[in-house]
């Protein structure tokens, strides 16, 4: 058998099994090496000590099914002579158990075998048995002595294993959550040829280097830091106002291996570049729908190069970097458990996650977001949610767990509002005036509104999500440079800048949103509290708005309107 894992292909450049199974027992020893202790803390007491053993068998055996004359056809590999008679293809997955030692713990061998099955998608039934059966005796000579594994779905072997074995059915089920799962893993990183490795570093100690960080800009570690730093090892909720540091608060809560969610793209490409200048490019990742893009954009084009971009990419996806910066959607589905699941599941249950301003997403996305939540934590994983405006139903929504909770709020007076009964389109001479004083953010609630007030204002610069990325990301650094530079203008925007854009303008102008909306724009205008506030800096404008019933809920909108018109 081992000559014809040197010989015969595991992939169509003509990777050989043996070459492919070697890199996958690597990436195991670089997994265990780096992460094991905590891996082994997730394992359920009773089964802790079968896990390495059953997952390097799985590794050892998942793809020995490739020497399957059809699938080397398949390959294109033309050096394999067909076997007598004219056998079925068969999948490799459902081969491979065959080949797995016998003398190995049944338990063990059980578990590897339905990993190695499901590695690749299988719908359970009895149609594949008979071919697999056939396949067995006349190519190999082998009998079919693990039909039921086929035959039914993993959570009826698993049910039926606890029940046999005398084992807790949970400890089986998340035994084999973290086996497959790290199976997968591995495979999908050795499988790679950009970056073949199921990790790189692990980040013991990330506090050191946002203490330096900050430092560097003349200050230490506040309330709010010291209480993530002292209070990581449970799960956190935590409220502090904008300006306040959470960022790097986030960053000290990401001990060993974790994820920095955001809402938004712009937002986690803002907090991107934050945490390499925190920890360096080699050890941060950045993840969403268009981060290739993203990373590439943020290079200068005359040095580009695009090997080390499509690296750190690929490695990123591969989960391998210790600190990701990335929109939920990349991780938090695994709690619909589609085909592979395990994978994401298995990688959380030893990470931590960073949750900032959840309460702005819809409430469909924030009802997954909160099992999502609640599976991490189940598994083992940490979580840390912040926000500057922390509603009471995101904390009654979280109350199964139990979170330790932090407030940290301001005593500066930060902002003067002003509520004007009018439109932000017959708004734009006040504007002019103020941008003579000083720097003006604009905020309106749809990009038509946008386009419609630069119109009316062709001095202004002009920020949304709708143009094309390399424009935008351009625009991105003109927005923050102006606002730390500049002494004067104006700036229209949208939601873009409510979240992790770290502006600080000296008058905010804005269409009424909604009061959770309102207060994310407000921690954009004098962010440190150092800036005198005798004089409104904050226009709301609360007439003709846009976006009302397509953007922001209308009642809530009437409501938060109500509230600022009692109060002047």
């Amino acid at each position: 058998m081992e000559e014809k894992l040197r010989k015969l292909w595991a992939k169509s450049d003509g990777t050989t099994i043996r070459e492919h199974t070697d890199k996958l027992l690597e990436n195991l020893k670089k997994l265990k090496e780096e992460y094991g202790d905590i891996i082994e803390e997730r394992i359920p007491d009773s089964m802790r000590g079968i896990f390495w053993q059953t997952l390097e068998l799985a590794c050892e055996y998942h793809d020995y099914g490739k020497v399957h004359y059809h699938f080397q056809r398949k390959l294109g590999n033309k050096n394999v002579k067909p076997p007598k008679g004219n056998l079925p293809e068969v999948r490799h997955n459902l081969l491979s158990p065959a080949f797995l030692p016998e003398d190995k713990n049944p338990v063990v061998r059980k578990l590897a075998a339905l990993a190695i099955i499901h590695h690749h998608k299988h719908d359970a039934g009895k149609e594949e048995v008979e071919k697999v059966r056939e396949v067995l005796e006349k190519e190999f000579g082998k009998e079919l002595n693990y039909k039921n594994l086929i035959k039914y779905r993993e959570d009826e072997i698993l049910k039926k294993l606890a029940k046999d074995k005398n084992l807790e059915e949970e400890s089986v089920r998340k035994f084999y959550i973290m086996l497959k799962g790290c199976l997968l893993r591995i495979d999908h990183a050795s499988s790679n040829r950009y970056s073949p490795y199921v990790e790189t570093y692990r980040k013991k100690e990330p506090e050191g280097k946002v203490r330096e960080f900050l430092q560097g800009k003349g200050s230490d570690f506040n309330d709010l830091q010291r209480f993530v730093l002292e209070n990581r090892e449970d799960n956190l909720l935590v409220c502090a106002s904008t300006g306040y540091g959470k960022t790097e608060a986030g960053f000290i809560f990401l001990k060993d291996k974790g994820f920095f969610t955001l809402p938004v793209r712009v937002s986690a490409n803002a907090i991107y570049e934050r945490a390499k200048g925190v920890f360096g490019e080699e050890l941060v990742g950045l993840l969403h729908s268009s981060s290739l893009l993203e990373m590439a954009l943020s290079e200068d084009e005359a040095n580009i190069y695009w090997e080390n971009i499509v690296l750190d990419h690929h490695l990123t996806s591969n989960f391998a970097k210790p600190i990701i910066v990335s929109t939920p959607d990349q991780i938090v589905p695994f709690v619909f458990k589609y085909p592979g699941y395990e994978k994401i599941a298995s990688l959380l249950a030893y990470s931590r996650v960073v949750f900032d301003e959840p309460q702005l997403f819809e409430p469909h996305t924030m009802g997954f977001l909160v099992k999502g939540i609640e599976k991490i934590t189940h598994l083992g994983g940490k979580v840390m949610v912040m926000s500057a405006t922390l509603p009471p139903f995101v904390e009654e929504d979280l109350s199964f767990l139990d979170f330790k909770r932090g407030k940290f709020l301001t005593e500066k007076v930060r902002h003067n509002l002003k509520v004007v009964r009018r439109s932000i389109k017959d708004f734009t001479e006040d504007i002019r005036r103020l941008a003579e004083e000083g720097k003006v953010l604009v905020v309106v609630n749809t990009v038509k509104r946008a386009i419609e007030l630069k119109e009316i204002l062709p001095e202004a610069q002009l920020l949304h999500s709708q143009f094309i990325l390399k424009d935008r990301k351009e625009k991105e650094k003109q927005i923050k440079d102006f606002f730390d530079n500049a002494d004067r203008g104006v700036w229209i925007t949208t939601q873009l800048a409510e979240v992790s854009l770290d502006l600080d303008a000296d008058f905010l102008v804005t269409e009424l949103s909604t009061v959770d909306s309102l207060l994310q724009r407000m921690g954009r205008v004098n962010r440190r509290g150092e800036k005198p506030v005798d004089n409104p800096n904050v226009f709301i404008l609360t007439e003709e708005c846009s976006g009302i019933g397509s953007v922001y809920r209308e009642a809530i909108h009437e409501e938060t309107k109500k509230f600022l018109e009692m109060d002047q």
